[in-house]
């Protein structure tokens, strides 16, 4: 689920149209209106993982900064699929727009092979996860409801604005054909490594949750055609029920209920100002924002702080996407926006297609948003033979968000001429490495003012290896984060940490470490590892990975031999 103002057109017609609903998006934020706040605002949050003490028993070995790649999975710009864009800017998401009478032919009956499989799977051979909606109405375009809710007599409603049938879903067909679609997308798709997030849709033009302007302003005489609350709950208990891994995201916080469920949100409208003086749809009101705008509406339901856990996603306004990072009228400050937001993730085709990876102010802007972790120091000793080997790393979050998923974390050594050996899982959550600040609002009455608020840390792992198995020697320790689509894909984008030394398989180098006795003449090593003479290595798993990506397990018996074919296991 994810975002989308200017839906995908991929003709001129299209565009035409889509500028339309650009000039309704000036009044979306009465889309949910009648819906009021379910809470006060929530004030100043307080980190949920506070991190445990570093082991001073183990030597610290400081890490150098150098800047996070600009692909780094599951953050960033994210253009339409299935537009081109290899040679554009880079990224590691995109965004797929999918009908519901192309995954759903009955009650209970679905096409998912032939409607969403070949997008996932086109997607995932470029390294790319998906981010998805699944839509009802869409101006423009071919009916998207499938035939048999026609068959069976659900009421369909004329909104002349847009020459746009839209269902009455409130009636019982609507509802269940609804929940029923849910439940099997989660059945299917809940946890799959190729898609990043999941837009809920379904409901509203564009599957954007309104239904302007036939909707519960009827002040102006027109019906309202939006479902009513219990439909809306219904659907999403479903989405919820049914997915407990795959993040999923809706356009309006103030839905009836909306901050009760695991769910996140979007903006549509994102870094735009509209309005004369020209306001943002973005930033709050108390911050010069239109009273509709996006972070008003997320204060107004007290979900401001919902990044905490959930995703918050978007679209730069269309207008604006050549221009959001160089500024305009009405263009809003692209940082204040991520910050304020905590987005993870736009969809933005115009910058795909057009921003530079040299430009600084992009750059900095797409690390911002999101996570950007950075390893700032390992912690381990050197051991005698047979001793536990214990590793420790601490790792600070410089962006405006968690990572999103707890992907597993390994650890690795490589030999001294650059080849890895062995290879351990460990139980390390990336996502409790929370930023270490986070902007305030108007509405916190902070004492003083600030800009900022302290709030995430320097978060402590560590994990003992009982036998590591290694011949004596010096070793390179090394760690990284296991995209779980590079199970299915061998060009799945890697976790970048903001380090230096990290190589082409994700592997960060932690730095030399001696097991045993070193064989005289013997002497340290380069701090880091050479590239790997080309060659064969094999890496057998134990353990079991958790997850869809689930690598068959291999038990290994008998020494691991520095240089030997790698062995993994599961560090205690």
């Amino acid at each position: 689920m994810n975002p989308l103002s200017m839906r995908g057109s991929r003709k001129a017609s299209i565009q035409v149209l889509l500028i339309a609903c650009l000039f309704v998006s000036t009044f979306f934020g009465h889309a949910a209106s009648f819906v009021h706040a379910d809470s006060e605002p929530t004030r100043v949050p307080t980190s949920p993982y506070p991190s445990p003490a570093v082991d001073s028993t183990l030597s610290k070995h400081d890490l150098v900064y150098a800047p996070s790649p600009l692909d780094n999975p599951l953050k960033g710009f994210a253009p339409f699929y299935p537009w081109e864009t290899k040679d554009a800017f880079p990224h590691s998401l995109e965004w797929v727009y999918v009908p519901l009478k192309a995954v759903m032919n009955g009650p209970d009956a679905y096409t998912f092979d032939t409607g969403l499989e070949p997008a996932l799977q086109a997607i995932a051979a470029r390294g790319n996860q998906a981010a998805i909606r699944v839509y009802l109405e869409y101006p423009g375009k071919e009916d998207a409801i499938p035939d048999f809710i026609h068959q069976g007599g659900v009421e369909m409603r004329h909104n002349d604005t847009f020459d746009q049938d839209e269902p009455d879903y409130d009636d019982p067909l609507m509802v269940a054909s609804l929940t029923n679609f849910v439940k099997a997308f989660g059945a299917k798709y809940d946890g799959d490594p190729r898609i990043g997030f999941i837009h809920m849709g379904l409901v509203g033009l564009w599957g954007e949750w309104h239904t302007y302007p036939y909707d519960e302003d009827t002040a102006d005489g027109l019906p309202n055609y939006m479902p009513s609350a219990e439909t809306i709950g219904a659907i999403f208990s479903a989405y919820d029920t049914a997915f407990d891994r795959t993040k999923l995201e809706v356009r309006y916080p103030g839905l009836p209920g909306a901050s009760a469920y695991n769910i996140g949100y979007h903006d549509d409208s994102f870094g735009y100002k509209e309005g004369s003086p020209p306001q943002s749809v973005t930033q709050p009101e108390s911050m010069g924002g239109a009273y509709y705008s996006f972070m008003t509406k997320m204060l107004e339901a007290g979900s401001e702080n919902k990044w905490i856990t959930e995703t918050v996603g978007g679209e730069v306004r269309p207008e604006i996407q050549s221009s959001f990072f160089s500024g305009g009228a009405n263009v809003d400050d692209a940082l204040d926006d991520i910050e304020l937001t905590h987005a993870t993730w736009m969809i933005n085709q115009g910058g795909i297609s057009g921003y530079k990876a040299n430009d600084a102010a992009v750059a900095a802007g797409v690390r911002k948003m999101g996570y950007d972790l950075q390893v700032t120091s390992a912690h381990y000793n050197d051991i005698a033979q047979g001793d536990p080997l214990k590793v420790g790393v601490t790792i600070q979050n410089n962006g405006v968000a968690p990572f999103t998923y707890p992907w597993q974390v390994e650890l690795g050594v490589k030999n001294t001429a650059g080849k890895l050996v062995k290879q351990w899982e460990t139980t390390w959550d990336m996502t409790k490495v929370m930023p270490l600040q986070i902007r305030t609002y108007p509405e916190w009455n902070v004492p003083g003012n600030p800009e900022y608020v302290s709030f995430g840390e320097p978060y402590y792992f560590d994990t003992s290896i009982a036998a590591p198995g290694l011949h004596d020697g010096y070793y390179y320790l090394v760690m990284k984060v296991v995209n779980p689509l590079e199970a299915m894909s061998d060009k799945a984008k890697k976790v970048g940490f903001a380090n230096t030394d990290q190589d082409k398989d994700g592997w960060l180098n932690l730095g030399p470490v001696l097991i045993g006795e070193c064989a005289s003449p013997c002497s340290a090593p380069p701090t880091s590892p050479p590239p790997p003479r080309s060659g064969c290595s094999w890496i057998i798993t134990t353990g079991r990975r958790r997850g869809p990506a689930a690598r068959r397990t291999i038990s290994v018996n008998g020494p691991v031999l520095a240089g030997s074919p790698t062995a993994a296991g599961r560090a205690s």
